[in-house]
């Protein structure tokens, strides 16, 4: 998945869920947690 798209997936669940976890978004994602981290930082 592209960064932009996994970018727009990340704020699509975070106002869907409020919270979620490096891991969670990892895991729904199908990336590393280090991928997840550089997308949020």
């Amino acid at each position: 998945m592209m960064h932009s798209k996994r970018h727009g997936e990340i704020l699509r669940l975070l106002q869907e869920e409020g919270t979620v976890t490096i891991a969670s978004l990892a895991d729904r994602l199908g990336v590393s947690l280090e991928t997840v981290r550089r997308d949020v930082k």
